[in-house]
């Protein structure tokens, strides 16, 4: 019987084998796991979808999700329902006027017949003084309201919002342009609003604040169903982060 070497070494595939299950702590719960396990048995944290979540740059391809091409998501513009308010308030505004300057107009009339009167009984009769100042007013009145009207329809018209798979992009301006972007692996958190007038006309304002310095807080009002924008935010927002972001839900 050949007795057993007391410095018998281990074979070299079983010391192999022993390094590639050796246990570290977790990073996350710090229990222990293999350092071939895929992800942690505890708390189910993946190292690999961790380091490519961390390092992999947008649009870059990684063996894990494979090529991340930018894609429009959603794209749009404000509402012209946003300027319901301002119709409403000009044609409110207008109408009491016309219907003042009907009750105000003989008194007006009486009043420039005897101011022609006291000045040696001479001037116009027929009260067109009045008439013309009236109109004049009111005429003013309406055109500077139809071009504040014309300006926020070509303001609007011109405010064009697109939410791709990796950015959130702001472009408005009439005669120059601006760009406002927001990438959406520094957003921290999202939601939406609308008034009462809002919800019956089934608009909002969706916002978001992010982690950047140059557009911490970005809203997109007039937006038509604006829950379910939000959410496409929200979704794709956490698809970029690898599912570790957390948003407040409404």
């Amino acid at each position: 019987m050949l007795a057993a070497s007391g410095n018998s070494e281990m074979p070299a595939d079983g010391a192999d084998s022993l390094a590639r299950m050796a246990l570290v702590p977790c990073p996350e719960c710090s229990k222990p796991m293999s350092t071939q396990a895929p992800s942690c048995p505890s708390c189910g944290y993946a190292p690999q979808a961790a380091a490519a979540a961390r390092f992999a740059a947008v649009g870059v391809a990684t063996e894990q999700t494979g090529r991340r091409a930018e894609t429009t998501v959603w794209e749009g513009s404000p509402s012209l329902k946003l300027l319901i308010v301002q119709v409403l308030r000009t044609a409110i505004i207008a109408g009491a006027a016309i219907v003042a300057a009907i009750f105000v107009h003989p008194v007006a009339v009486s009043f420039f017949e005897d101011l022609s009167a006291g000045k040696g009984d001479r001037g116009p009769r027929d009260g067109s003084p009045a008439t013309l100042i009236l109109m004049v007013v009111i005429g003013t009145y309406l055109l500077i309201r139809a071009v504040v009207l014309t300006t926020s329809v070509f303001r609007l018209r011109s405010t064009k919002y697109r939410l791709t798979n990796q950015r959130l992009l702001v472009e408005q301006g009439i005669l120059s342009r601006t760009l406002d972007e927001v990438d959406l692996r520094t957003v921290d958190d999202s939601g939406f609003s609308q008034s009462p007038l809002e919800r019956l006309q089934g608009i909002g304002t969706v916002w978001i604040v992010a982690s950047d310095r140059h557009t911490p807080r970005l809203a997109m009002r007039g937006i038509p169903d604006p829950r379910s924008i939000r959410e496409l935010i929200r979704e794709n927002a956490y698809r970029m982060t690898q599912g570790q972001l957390f948003t407040r839900s409404t």
